[in-house]
Parts: structure tokens; sequence; C-alpha cells
């Protein structure tokens, strides 16, 4: 794990004078788990990475990015890369820093989502599917999603991707306001 996610959000969090029981009580994480976060002692999940920037009112991308945002050209190659331990999906940053508008190529090995459980944000997203099929579900409704399909959607409806394939799936996905 990126040490700059620990020590950030330790610093986001004491600049907000939240105790660590403050930020249990707004994420619905344990302290125990805030605490090694911090500390650098275990990796977040996306899940709870993003209940640590809803209650700190930062976007995600605030946790690895390197420096303010002026715009940048992003080759390929230095995309920066979210996988974490025990997960299929990989994300690739493709517009680090944007405040208004972001972008990630999202890489899903078989049988992988992107979250256990469907989550909802506010904003809109939308997901072109570059490679293979996928599967969204979309509060009550399942939408399947074959290459070169596209679809756009409120955030606030609870949501994620799955690939129920046997290969890997890929799709780039526009969100708005930043999450990550």
């Amino acid at each position: 794990m990126d040490s700059s996610v620990g020590e950030k959000t330790r610093m986001l969090r004491s600049a907000r004078r939240l105790s660590l029981g403050d930020m249990a009580r707004l994420t619905g994480v344990t302290k125990s788990m805030l605490s090694q976060v911090e500390n650098n002692l275990t990796s977040p999940s996306i899940t709870t990475l993003r209940k640590i920037g809803a209650a700190l009112g930062v976007p995600l991308t605030v946790f690895f990015e390197d420096e303010p945002f002026e715009g940048q050209i992003v080759r390929k190659n230095a995309r920066k890369k979210l996988a974490l331990p025990a997960s299929s999906v990989l994300y690739e940053m493709l517009s680090p820093g944007s405040r208004m508008l972001e972008f990630l190529s999202v890489t899903l090995q078989e049988n992988a989502a992107t979250s256990e459980d469907p989550l909802a944000h506010g904003g809109e997203e939308s997901i072109l599917v570059l490679e293979g099929k996928v599967t969204l579900i979309l509060g009550s409704e399942t939408v399947l999603l074959d290459e070169g399909d596209s679809m756009v959607f409120q955030g606030t409806i609870p949501h994620k991707i799955q690939n129920r394939e046997k290969s890997p799936a890929t799709v780039v996905m526009a969100i708005c306001p930043p999450l990550f």
C-alpha cells in the first residue's frame, strides 16, 4: 500500500479535528481498522476508502495524488494504478488530479466486481465497455452490456459492475464529481 494513503487520511482527519471515534461513527468503519489504515498496517478496500473520503469530504484522488492539478498528459505506461490485495479489479487513473470529472479504466478479471455490494454516490456516472461483457447492477435492475455499449446513470442509484464471463473485461468510467 502507498504509505501516503494512511498519512493523508490522518492529516485530513486531524485538520478537521476529528477523533478516530468521530471517524468511526461517520464511516461505519471500526476505530481499529481506521488506525491500521492510518499507520499503514493494512490496505483499505475501495468501499472503505470511499467511506473515508466521503466522511472527509474529498474524492479518492486526494489519497493518491502527488501534486496539485494544473493539467497533465497521462501516458499509458505511467498511469496511476490501484489494485488492492485480494482484488481482481485494476483501476487506472486516466485523469488524476481533476476536480470536476474523473476518467478511469477498470479491468475486471473473471467473476470480479467493482464492489461487494452496490454503492451510491452523488453526481453522474457513465461507462463504456471497451473489451468483453459486463453486468451492471443498477438499483433493482440488471443490465447486460456488450463490447462497445455504453450507459449513463445517476450515481445516487446503488450500483456495481460485474464480470460474469470467463475472460477479462475492460470499461472506461466517467464520474462527475470525482470519487477516486
